[in-house]
């Protein structure tokens, strides 16, 4: 029996019930349509794409794609934060900042679904909430499995109302399965590593170069106004023979678009298995991101990475003041 996944949005919230149904995906059947996401995404919304499309794939067995506004829009989308399609297809412009940074807006245009969150939480939220409506709307087929349909939509509830933050301490780690990592399966992947502290250790294949492993300090505890100084522990497994960079690191600015610190090395520069690195010392806040990713390398002249795979272990967070 097919398992059919529906969702019914207007202009407004309230007419929910009675919108016509839109279909997004059919189990054995082609996905109905794309996520779509800014070109210059943040890490937040990279996520919020990444989220909708396992969901949509737990509950249907289909993965939607995911691409971004630099490609051409597909007939039916939904699309997240906003893009260069937004305004046009809202009839003006989308004014995300007046929402502050966890606000959201669903609206449909005919087969766009469109979330409308500002980069730092609302987009993400609103993806949630599209999730919890899913369970709402008395028009809304979700899944046949009613008890898999109520564990999907638990989660995510759980996920959307997060407990309060912990008070920061002095000293805090972060283990690698908490960093959300781009493109899973194709960027990189948890595995399993004895040589990791915890036995886990999240690998980034050597076949890009992209800020692919990330970490928003909107989900870290730290104190306001102070100055902090962050160390990962990572493992370089280097090509042999090839000189090359090996890893590029560093914390954005996701708010004034800006680097707060980082650093590179080359093969040259690290030894054999697990180190720490100094990364940066700045002063935290919640707009600012943890970013990494593998050595650079001129892949459009057709160069390969000098390293077989980087492999990260921890994050170390302390505070200096």
């Amino acid at each position: 029996m097919n398992r059919l996944l529906f969702v019914a949005l207007a202009l407004t919230a309230s007419t929910w019930a009675t919108a016509q149904e839109l279909t997004l995906a059919a189990r054995g059947q082609p996905a109905a349509c794309t996520i779509v996401r800014p070109a210059g995404a943040s890490p937040s919304q990279v996520y919020a794409a990444e989220e909708l499309q396992r969901f949509t794939e737990q509950m249907t067995g289909v993965k939607l794609p995911i691409t971004t506004d630099e490609a051409p829009l597909p007939a039916c989308t939904v699309v997240l934060g906003d893009t260069r399609f937004t305004a046009e297809l809202l009839g003006g412009p989308a004014d995300v900042k007046a929402l502050g940074e966890d606000g959201f807006r669903l609206v449909r245009h005919g087969d766009r679904l469109l979330v409308l969150g500002g980069p730092v939480r609302g987009t993400l939220y609103g993806a949630y909430e599209l999730a919890e409506r899913f369970d709402e709307a008395r028009n809304i087929v979700l899944s046949e499995d009613g008890g898999r349909q109520g564990e999907v939509l638990a989660r995510w509830k759980v996920l959307a109302n997060p407990p309060a933050m912990p008070a920061a301490q002095t000293r805090a780690f972060v283990e690698d399965k908490l960093l959300s990592l781009g493109n899973r399966g194709t960027y990189g992947d948890t595995v399993a590593d004895p040589l990791a502290e915890d036995g886990s250790a999240m690998k980034l294949y050597n076949t890009h170069y992209e800020w692919c492993a990330t970490l928003p300090f909107s989900e870290v505890a730290f104190d306001p106004g102070k100055k902090y100084r962050l160390r990962m522990r990572v493992c370089v497994e280097k090509e042999p023979g090839k000189e090359g960079e090996a890893f590029w690191v560093g914390v954005y600015d996701a708010k004034n678009r800006r680097g707060c610190a980082g650093i590179e090395r080359k093969t040259s520069d690290v030894g054999e298995g697990y180190a720490w690195y100094d990364v940066a010392e700045w002063v935290p806040e919640r707009d600012h991101y943890f970013w990494i990713g593998p050595g650079r390398f001129d892949k459009k002249g057709g160069a390969t990475s000098a390293i077989k795979a980087l492999k990260i272990d921890k994050l170390e967070l302390i505070r200096l003041d």
